[in-house]
């Protein structure tokens, strides 16, 4: 065989190489590539339908958002550093065995990476206006079942809702989804 039949070949070869490899998922995805979210729908007592997604075969979907300066009751308040933002949510176990919710499960983060955690005097304060009920902390839900959760988190004054998002995890260590922190009713 000739020196160039050689390097056309090996030159060849290589071309199928690396079209393998690429297809075998060895570079990194780009945004054509990212799998799709799907879509989880619910039907909230007062509110209506809500639209959110599924992560790990649980739905979250935000149907209520708040903001105060301060939580609790005349008993025992918290006052924020900043603002508290209050996420009202419903989560739904689709899973086969049951799920563990907590509220260490959820983040507001923002498009430059910042991440704003829950706010524990919050939601402390939160649940003893309520009787000492914490519908968000290691909180167990079985297959087929859906609760509704409350996380405050304190985030800056000035932050505008609009520039978050909410991390939420398909149970405690799910897969995790971003969701528009904004309530999404369906028609």
């Amino acid at each position: 065989m000739s020196k160039f039949k050689r390097c056309c070949l090996g030159f060849i070869a290589i071309i199928v190489l690396l079209t393998i490899v690429s297809g075998c998922g060895g570079g990194k995805s780009s945004k054509n590539s990212e799998k799709k979210v799907p879509e989880y729908v619910c039907d909230v007592e007062g509110i209506g339908k809500v639209k959110g997604a599924v992560a790990s075969n649980v739905g979250i979907a935000v149907y209520a958002i708040e903001e105060k300066n301060t939580i609790g009751d005349q008993f025992f308040q918290e006052q924020a550093q900043g603002k508290f933002v209050i996420v009202s949510l419903v989560v739904s176990n689709g899973q086969k065995d049951a799920i563990t919710v907590d509220a260490n499960s959820f983040k507001l983060v923002t498009s430059d990476g910042v991440e704003y955690s829950h706010s524990t005097d919050a939601q402390t304060a939160i649940a003893m206006s309520r009787g000492g009920k914490l519908d968000s902390f290691l909180r167990q839900i079985n297959p087929g079942m859906v609760v509704s959760v409350t996380i405050p988190f304190d985030i800056p004054k000035n932050k505008n809702l609009s520039d978050l998002k909410l991390e939420a995890h398909g149970g405690f260590a799910g897969d995790k989804v971003l969701l528009p922190l904004a309530v999404q009713k369906v028609n």
